[in-house]
């Protein structure tokens, strides 16, 4: 990734480059951008502006991928979280319904982002998130109907989708299922534990030691098992909100929710999350922070509409 400017406007841009020395390499390439083209616009979506394949002069039939991309200077979610700790719930609540509004309009187009993580979530100025890295896209849903599909798709997962905010259908995918877009709404989950109670990590890759989440190796059988949350850390959050993070987190596909319920679910459970009021948060040098004092991962600025 490149910082560069346009000469013409003087707007500074990022230059994402992919070096594709396969043909499966350039696929996966030319699959994020025919991604791009499907999904259009949307606020809270990283726009491609051009994209060109160039030859690599360092391997005969090598190719550069360039992805022409706004530039964002304020880093990831999981940048911000790492620095400025937690957030606050009305904050983290208000981050994950506009996330949601992105990854509604990926599944209205018939596709799966299947790669949302902090690490994949910009934040602009404001403290708007802005969902990107779409290399991971796939249609859903998609029909497994043989073991050689299973291990292909099973294959295809360890790849490109990141392994504490994988859903436990990809881990081992069954000889005879259909996977559709419920697999976001884990990883969905998966973000609001990791920007409330897990200080940028996943459920699925740490360990409590002195209430502190510590990084550790993701396994299947962590996947599958109740998320555990010491009660001191709990205690920061409504009880609403750790019922929506389990909720999300449902193993089973069948009663797993679907994205629109989810958002009925936050709207009706936090009717005003979209309206900034300012007698619940205090300015602390242009950050503002909630009761608790926890990063709201806010600056001075118009409300997150």
């Amino acid at each position: 990734m490149y910082a560069c400017v346009d000469l013409r406007t003087n707007e500074k841009l990022a230059m994402k480059e992919l070096l594709c020395q396969s043909s499966e390499q350039l696929e996966l390439a030319r699959r994020e951008i025919r991604a791009h083209d499907t999904i259009g616009s949307h606020p809270g979506i990283l726009p491609l502006y051009d994209s060109v394949e160039v030859p690599w002069a360092g391997r005969n039939g090598a190719v550069v991928v360039k992805l022409l991309l706004p530039l964002y200077v304020n880093g990831t979610v999981f940048d911000q979280i790492r620095t400025q700790g937690r957030m606050g719930e009305r904050a983290a609540l208000r981050l994950f319904r506009s996330l949601c509004s992105s990854v509604h309009k990926i599944h209205s187009c018939g596709l799966a982002h299947r790669d949302i993580k902090p690490h994949n979530i910009l934040m602009t100025d404001h403290g708007n998130p802005i969902l990107m890295d779409f290399g991971s896209c796939a249609e859903v849903p998609i029909r497994i109907t043989s073991r050689q599909q299973a291990i292909m798709l099973q294959d295809e997962a360890q790849q490109l989708c990141s392994q504490p905010y994988r859903a436990p259908e990809l881990f081992d995918v069954a000889s005879d299922t259909e996977i559709n877009e419920t697999l976001d709404v884990w990883s969905l989950g998966c973000v609001l534990f990791a920007i409330t109670y897990g200080m940028g990590y996943s459920p699925y890759e740490i360990n409590w030691k002195n209430e502190i989440p510590t990084p550790c190796d993701v396994s299947m059988s962590a996947v599958i098992n109740a998320v555990r949350i010491p009660k001191i850390v709990s205690d920061l959050y409504s009880v609403e909100l750790k019922n929506l993070v389990d909720w999300m987190l449902t193993v089973d596909t069948k009663h797993r929710p679907k994205l629109p319920a989810v958002i009925d679910m936050v709207d009706e459970k936090w009717p005003s999350l979209l309206y900034e009021e300012e007698s619940e948060v205090r300015r602390n040098g242009g950050e503002e922070q909630d009761e608790g004092g926890r990063w709201t991962g806010r600056r001075r600025g118009p409300a997150n509409v």
